[in-house]
C-alpha cells in the first residue's frame, strides 16, 4: 500500500512538472513574439512567470508542505494569461491570450481530487466571465496594432498553441495513466499468482495437519481393558489449533494402570511432537525401565527430557506440565503426582481437590518429586476423578476480565458430579462455551473424568478388611 501510494505520489509529480514546462515554454513564446513585436512592457509578464516558476520548483523540492506550492502555482499559471492580456491591452488587442488559463485547468483535473478540481473550475469560469465582461487593460489602447491582420494572427497563434498544448498535456496524462495501469495490471497479476500460490499452500498444509491430528487423536488411549477399574468416563479436548500439547496417555502393567494427562510446552505442531516425546519416554519408564509411582515416573520423564533436549547452551527451554495417577488393581489403591498440574476427588461426601507440585524447570527438581506420592482416600459409596490442563481454569470471559478460574471449576463438577459422564461432559463444554462466547481461546483445553467401578472400589474396602 505504502509503495502504491509513493508511485502516485511520483505520478502526480511528473505532471507537475510536466505543467510547468507547458507553461514556461509557452511563456518564453510570447515573450519572443512580444520583443519581436515591440511591445517591451508586456513581454516581462511571461518573464516574471518562469522566474516565479523556476523558484517555486526549487523551492517545492524541499519544502515539508508541497502541496502549498502546487496551490500557488495552479493559481498564478491561470492568473498569469489574464494579466498578460491586461498588459497587451484588452482581448481584441491579446486575441484573447487568457486562453492559455485553460492549460493548467486540464492539469488540475488530473492531479486533484473532483471537489478541488470543481473548486478550480468555477474560479476560472468566473474569473474570465469578468474578463470577458469588463475586459480590462492597464492602458487602454496604449498599444497601437497598425494592421488588423495582426490581431488575427495573435488570436490564431493563441487558439492554435493553447490546443497543441492541451492535446500534449492529455496525451501526456493519458500516456502516464496507461503506464500506471500496466503497472497496475501487472501488480494485480503478481498478486493473483501469489494469492493462488498461498492458498495451494495453504490448502496442502491444512490437509497435512488434519493429518497430523487423525495421528495425535491415533495415539490418544481407547482405554480398553480397564472396566473393572472405571465405570464411566470421558475425555474433552479442544485444542487451540488442529493439533496441540495437551494429550492423554494410559498404559497398563500386570497389576496397575498408570495414567496421564500431559500440558507440553506451546501451541500447534511443536507442541504435538513434544507429546509424542512425551509419551515414548512414558511408556519406556514404566514397561521397560520398571518406574514404579507417579512422583517417580514424573522424575524418569524429566530426566529424559532434559537429556534430549537441551540446547547448545545447556538450557532446557521444552517443559511439560503433568498430572499421574495409578491405580493398583490388586489393592484397590490410587496414587496421585503433578507438577502444575491438580485432580478434584468427588464423593457423595464432597469435592477436594489434591494440589501437585509447582512447575518444574530442571531434572534436579523433578528429583524431589520422589517423596510426594498423594495416595487418594476412596470413598466405597462412589467417587470420580477430574484431571484438567491449564487451559481451562485460565481461559477468559468474553470482555477478557475474568478467568474462569479453579473455585469456579471445582463448583462446576460439584453440580454435575451425579449425572453420567456423558451428561457431565454436555454440560462442561456448554458451560464453557457460554463462559468464553467470542473470546479468543487462549490455550489448548482438556479435562477428563473418571468414574471409579464399584468392584474397585471393593477392593480397597476388601483389603483394609483383611
Amino acid at each position: 500500500m505504502d509503495k502504491l501510494k509513493q508511485e502516485n505520489a511520483q505520478i502526480r509529480d511528473k505532471m507537475f512538472l510536466g505543467h510547468c514546462q507547458f507553461l514556461m515554454g509557452g511563456a518564453a513564446m510570447w515573450a519572443v513574439l512580444c520583443v519581436i513585436l515591440g511591445y517591451y512592457i508586456p513581454a516581462l509578464v511571461p518573464l516574471a512567470y518562469i522566474g516565479f516558476t523556476l523558484l517555486n520548483c526549487a523551492v517545492k523540492r524541499d519544502s515539508a508542505k508541497p502541496h502549498l506550492q502546487v496551490f500557488v502555482q495552479m493559481f498564478f499559471s491561470m492568473a498569469m494569461p489574464m494579466i498578460f492580456q491586461m498588459a497587451m491591452g484588452g482581448r481584441e488587442e491579446s486575441g484573447l491570450v487568457m486562453f492559455w488559463s485553460f492549460v493548467p485547468l486540464v492539469v488540475i483535473s488530473g492531479y486533484y481530487r473532483r471537489q478541488r478540481s470543481i473548486f478550480w473550475l468555477a474560479f476560472l469560469i468566473t474569473a474570465m466571465t469578468a474578463m470577458i465582461v469588463y475586459d480590462p487593460a492597464w492602458s487602454k489602447g496604449s498599444i497601437v496594432l497598425h494592421h488588423g491582420s495582426v490581431q488575427s494572427t495573435l488570436l490564431a497563434v493563441n487558439i492554435g498553441s493553447v490546443a497543441l498544448v492541451i492535446f500534449s498535456a492529455a496525451l501526456m496524462f493519458v500516456r502516464t495513466q496507461g503506464r500506471s495501469r500496466k503497472k497496475t495490471y501487472a501488480l494485480q497479476d503478481r498478486l493473483e499468482s501469489a494469492h493462488s500460490l498461498i492458498a495451494q499452500r495453504n490448502d496442502h498444509l491444512e490437509k497435512s495437519m488434519l493429518y497430523a491430528q487423525r495421528i495425535q487423536r491415533a495415539l490418544m488411549p481407547e482405554q480398553t481393558g480397564v472396566d473393572d477399574v472405571f465405570s464411566e468416563r470421558f475425555l474433552w479436548i479442544k485444542q487451540k489449533e488442529l493439533v496441540g500439547g495437551d494429550s492423554v496417555w494410559c498404559v497398563k502393567k500386570d497389576d496397575v494402570v498408570a495414567m496421564a494427562l500431559v500440558d507440553c510446552t506451546g501451541h500447534g505442531v511443536p507442541a504435538s511432537l513434544l507429546s509424542v516425546t512425551v509419551h515414548e519416554i512414558l511408556t519406556n519408564g514404566f514397561k521397560q525401565a520398571g518406574v514404579e509411582g507417579p512422583a517417580a515416573l514424573i522424575n524418569f520423564l524429566y530426566q529424559r527430557m532434559e537429556a534430549r533436549l537441551r540446547n547448545s547452551d545447556g538450557l532446557w527451554n521444552d517443559n511439560a506440565e503433568i498430572a499421574v495417577v495409578e491405580f493398583n488393581r490388586k489393592d484397590g489403591s490410587v496414587c496421585f503426582a503433578g507438577t502444575a498440574m491438580s485432580m478434584f476427588v468427588s464423593s457423595p461426601s464432597g469435592i477436594q481437590r489434591i494440589k501437585g507440585a509447582g512447575p518444574i524447570f530442571t531434572s534436579d527438581q523433578a528429583h524431589s518429586l520422589a517423596s510426594q506420592d498423594q495416595y487418594v482416600k476412596l470413598d466405597p459409596a462412589g467417587t470420580s476423578l477430574y484431571l484438567y490442563s491449564d487451559g481451562v481454569v485460565d481461559q477468559f470471559n468474553q470482555d477478557r476480565t475474568e478467568r474462569f478460574g479453579s473455585s469456579r471449576l471445582q463448583d462446576l463438577i460439584t453440580s454435575v458430579a451425579h449425572l453420567p459422564m456423558d451428561r457431565q461432559q454436555e454440560c462442561i463444554v456448554e458451560t464453557m462455551e457460554d463462559w468464553k462466547r467470542n473470546a479468543m481461546q487462549t490455550d489448548d483445553l482438556t479435562l477428563t473424568g473418571l468414574r471409579l467401578s464399584p468392584a474397585f472400589l471393593g477392593l480397597s474396602t476388601q483389603v483394609k478388611a483383611a
